[in-house]
């Protein structure tokens, strides 16, 4: 198991624009996602939340950028009569302010995207995904694009002295 100061280590020295894209994402993923539509149903947001922890067997195994968390209420169908139960679908960013490498970034989703299959298996309630997002005009999102099985999220840039 890491120590838990071995997380905040293990950033030491990387780009600040990553932190400044998070802002800025968990500021606006509800208006640049609304609604979601899986398997027939129609989520509408709840709620934006950073650094979401993927527990497993009692451990930290990996951390989410942002959850974008949406919600549909449906009858329940082992309630009693006219009772509800809320289902929920999580929309895990996965922050790429500048693109090194499109395999590196589908390789650090699919990552993602089995720590958070390990964290939440049990719970039928839920469903998740994992999206990239990255800088609109990044000279390698067209590769990203044509490469990656996982949405792209396309951020417009902000000016110079804007905040992200």
């Amino acid at each position: 198991m890491k120590a838990p100061s071995s997380w905040h280590d293990d950033a030491q020295g990387r780009d600040a624009g990553h932190d400044d894209m998070q802002l800025h994402i968990l500021g606006t993923i509800g208006a640049i996602v609304p609604t979601v539509t899986h398997k027939g149903r129609i989520y509408t947001f709840v709620g934006a939340y950073a650094e979401v922890p993927c527990v497993s067997a009692g451990s930290i195994i990996a951390f989410t950028d942002v959850m974008a968390r949406y919600a549909v209420d449906e009858p329940n169908p082992q309630g009693p009569p006219k009772s509800v139960r809320t289902l929920t679908h999580q929309i895990h960013v996965e922050i790429k302010p500048n693109i090194y490498s499109a395999g590196a970034c589908i390789r650090q989703a699919y990552a993602l995207e089995y720590a958070i299959k390990k964290a939440w298996s049990g719970d039928f309630t839920r469903s998740d995904e994992v999206r990239i997002a990255v800088w609109g005009d990044d000279h390698k999102r067209q590769v990203l694009l044509g490469l990656s099985p996982f949405p792209l999220i396309l951020l417009k840039r902000p000016a110079a002295g804007e905040a992200a």
